[in-house]
């Protein structure tokens, strides 16, 4: 069978290199100019006509067969999938796409990525995951041909469940925890929940997690910000609030970085009490703290049973791999089954039994200690380069863990017309207003994210940075 060229030419420079791949190829099959089911190089055929890295190659691959634009045949390769007309009939997915502008304009594209929302492909080693999704194909492949449990998989629970004793001070019951494909649908089944039983609002650290906002807010619920004191949520602004339901991040707030001390944390669980509420904690980014030890959980401190635990492994593995948990108190576990017990499970089976065999086997806690020593020289190299090319221009807040820097900038600076002029260029970071929902506030804060940039483009993006803030600094824009 003869095979049409990936490319035309060579990758476009701009971006992580498998982003980039993945987009000339899933433009390709939306145009048409790669018909459906037509054969793909193979992976080694492209790190040859390319030359690029397998893990290049293979992290596009990845991407493309989970979004489904391709598909693969076992010992065949991958081919093109076939895409189906829009629901009016009145033309193909390419043809439609032919006629929509492009989402960004005529903004150039980002070469210097400082948001939070992917991974650089040196993240994660694919080679360990498909180690453990081969050892379920081979002999757990029975599992698959049913529906998964919709509370999810119980080798999974039963590992998660332990780890939470070693590392989160947990002493977490695997009965009382239910899987999902992400946070949000964990989230939208607990609004359900306690819409059923009558709550009407959510208290929420202002700025926070504009994903838990969304959840909550579509499902009726009204959102009271509550604005972050030093210590993290103003629990004194908590208590004169009508609201029982609070959803704080503790242990790392995102995006601040803020730690809640253990006094705080006490008064939040007396005030639960109180009112006969409920805390949902989000335990973010724990996994990634660079100075001493892992901060314990607020879950841990929980008697009364009032904390509702939530947490990710989308940080440690690639973000694609959307599985998420949440750990409940006994009171409501029957309550949740019977509202959301009937629900198909949102999280793919194959994926969850891989992610326990990965636990099991100890390999997802050496890639947590991997991941922390590569994000931790990271943040060091970027604290560094900003300390050379934006002295005096910003105070760095926050550094202790995460994938983001707080940057505080001066009053004289116009930070959106800053950030506008910035994304000219090709630069994107984000502020604290995007996580607020208090008109004004935070506007004068950075969020520096260094998750997906690649280590060697930081240095040009700083000093481009740097330049565009020694110019809006001259021209004291206000």
């Amino acid at each position: 069978m003869d095979m049409e060229p990936l490319l035309d030419a060579a990758i476009p420079s701009g971006g992580p290199k498998y982003l980039l791949l993945y987009e000339t190829i899933r433009q390709e099959i939306l145009s048409g100019k790669r018909a459906e089911h037509t054969r793909l190089p193979s992976i080694r055929e492209t790190v040859r006509a390319l030359g690029v890295s397998k893990t290049t190659v293979e992290n596009a691959y990845n991407q493309l067969l989970m979004e489904g634009y391709i598909y693969s045949m076992p010992q065949k390769g991958y081919f093109a999938s076939p895409m189906e007309l829009d629901f009016a009939g009145q033309g193909n997915v390419a043809a439609k796409a032919a006629t929509v502008p492009p989402p960004t304009g005529n903004m150039p594209a980002v070469l210097y990525d400082f948001q939070t929302e992917h991974l650089e492909e040196e993240g994660f080693n694919f080679d360990h995951w498909k180690k453990h999704m081969n050892l379920v194909l081979n002999y757990q492949s029975r599992a698959l041909l049913r529906y998964g449990d919709p509370l999810g998989e119980e080798s999974l629970k039963r590992e998660v469940a332990q780890y939470l004793k070693r590392t989160r001070g947990i002493d977490a019951d695997q009965n009382l925890m239910v899987v999902g494909a992400g946070v949000e649908p964990l989230l939208q089944n607990l609004a359900y929940l306690f819409g059923k039983k009558g709550f009407g609002s959510l208290a929420i650290e202002d700025p926070g997690f504009n994903r838990a906002k969304l959840s909550f807010e579509t499902a009726g619920f009204e959102l009271i910000p509550i604005p972050m004191g030093e210590g993290g949520l103003d629990v004194d602004l908590l208590v004169g609030t009508r609201s029982r339901l609070c959803y704080i991040s503790p242990s790392h707030q995102f995006p601040t970085g803020r730690v809640m001390p253990v006094s705080l944390r006490r008064r939040l669980l007396r005030w639960a009490e109180d009112v006969d509420g409920y805390l949902i904690e989000d335990d973010y980014n724990t996994e990634l703290r660079y100075t001493g030890r892992p901060i314990p959980a607020l879950k841990g401190l929980d008697t009364q049973e009032r904390v509702i635990y939530l947490g990710s492994f989308s940080t440690v593995l690639a973000p694609a791999f959307r599985l998420s948990f949440i750990l409940l108190p006994p009171g409501l576990m029957e309550d949740f089954r019977e509202c959301n017990g009937k629900k198909a499970q949102t999280a793919s089976t194959l994926e969850q039994l891989t992610l326990a065999s990965f636990m099991a086997s100890g390999d997802y806690e050496r890639l947590v200690r991997r991941v922390r020593k590569f994000f931790s020289k990271k943040q060091e190299r970027l604290i560094r380069l900003l300390e050379t090319h934006l002295e005096g221009e910003v105070e760095i807040l926050e550094s202790d863990g995460g994938l983001n820097l707080l940057l505080q900038t001066s009053a004289g600076i116009d930070l959106e017309r800053l950030r506008e002029t910035c994304r000219q260029k090709g630069l994107a970071f984000g502020t604290l207003g995007d996580y607020s929902l208090r008109p004004g506030g935070d506007t004068q804060v950075m969020v520096l994210g260094f998750r997906g940039i690649p280590e060697e483009r930081m240095e040009a993006g700083i000093r481009l940075l740097g330049e565009v803030f020694r110019r809006h600094s001259a021209e004291n824009v206000v």
